[in-house]
């Protein structure tokens, strides 16, 4: 079903272009992150992104620049969901500038740096990710306590950067101190499973090959617990996972995790 921002264009596109003129209004964050969670639930990048684009153009026009700088933090994520590249340096140029805008630091604000941090690594900008990893750390560090699950997810995802560097113990490292604190969050399991099959990749990397096997089955043990719940973000990493699975060859692993996947798609499209 269409939604109003499925069709109609925002008020006023001109008035933008004035750089004189005030912040008219502001847009609804949390509607919008609900509306994606829905259409994230069915798998529909699709409308996904043309929601985005919507209400992007329509922060721009309010001149919300905390708006667009939220909407612009969901278009970095859906960019590597797509893969889109264009989308992804566009976004992540356009959310490090107004990141500069203001140098207070804050826990959202190192957030959107470490999530356009790891899309800048998925779409090969190796080096300005490393440099952006960097900064996350110094900003958590000042920010959250040790054990925060937003420093967990920043380890995992710096030691995927540095795994790609060659920088095999450090990411090791940070993969070890990931699973110590994910492993006490709820919903832990899952991120414990991501971790496990990034640390199969660097053992694969570092010619450590009698280590993967062992990883991958500790992920996959975590992926089948029957307590898990069986929502859009677990189908979401039993597909992220399944490609790890496949990379290895454990192809039976591979093919029950996008099932998995799958059964979660087809029951909330139904719903």
């Amino acid at each position: 079903m269409l939604e109003k921002e499925d069709y109609v264009e925002p008020t006023c596109p001109l008035c933008a272009t004035d750089p004189a003129r005030e912040q008219a209004g502001s847009i609804s964050m949390p509607a919008v992150t609900a509306k994606l969670d829905e259409l994230f639930s069915r798998n529909d990048l699709t409308q996904a992104r043309r929601v985005l684009d919507y209400w992007l153009a329509e922060a721009r026009m309010l001149r919300d620049e905390r708006g667009e700088l939220g909407v612009l933090n969901e278009q970095i994520g859906l960019s590597r969901r797509i893969q889109d590249k264009k989308l992804a340096v566009d976004s992540i140029e356009r959310a490090l500038e107004l990141l500069a805008k203001s140098p207070a630091p804050s826990v959202s604000r190192a957030t959107i740096r470490l999530n356009a941090a790891t899309t800048y690594k998925a779409f090969g900008f190796l080096s300005e990710a490393l440099a952006q990893y960097e900064l996350v750390h110094e900003q958590y560090a000042a920010l959250l306590e040790p054990d925060d699950a937003l420093i967990g997810a920043l380890y995992n995802n710096h030691a995927l950067a540095l795994t790609e560097a060659g920088r095999f113990d450090e990411a090791l490292s940070l993969y070890k101190q990931a699973l110590v604190i994910m492993e006490k969050q709820p919903r832990g399991e899952l991120e414990c499973a991501i971790t496990y099959t990034n640390m199969a990749d660097l053992y694969a990397e570092a010619g450590e090959d009698d280590k993967v096997g062992p990883a991958m089955e500790k992920a996959y043990a975590l992926l089948t617990l029957p307590e898990t719940e069986r929502d859009g973000y677990y189908a979401f990493v039993c597909e992220k996972c399944a490609a790890a699975f496949a990379y290895h060859g454990y192809f039976l692993y591979k093919n029950e995790l996008n099932a998995r996947a799958e059964a979660v798609y087809e029951r909330d499209r139904t719903v």
